[in-house]
């Protein structure tokens, strides 16, 4: 039998407690910090990113529409064929 004391238990949790806070400073310390200029830069540049972006998904699109045009009227031309093979 494994018996613990009321002092162990609270040991115990206040141990966990100071290492979960120790990993959180660890954790903060790591971040990159960057000046006001660089994160404008870096958000001038994102926003060229998803503007270009935008506009491959317009083509995309419009690219779709064509091909989609394109299938319906070689539909139609084989059924006009259809019909003029038949008369």
């Amino acid at each position: 039998m494994n018996h613990v004391t009321d002092a162990g238990i609270i040991s115990s949790v206040l141990n966990q407690e100071e290492n979960k806070s120790e990993t959180e400073s660890d954790t903060e310390e790591e971040v990159e910090k960057i000046s006001l200029s660089e994160g404008i830069s870096l958000g001038d540049k994102y926003l060229k990113f998803l503007k270009i972006q935008e506009e491959l998904l317009t083509v995309y699109r419009r690219q779709e529409k064509l091909f989609a045009k394109r299938l319906q009227i070689l539909k139609q031309t084989k059924i006009q064929n259809l019909f003029d093979k038949q008369t």
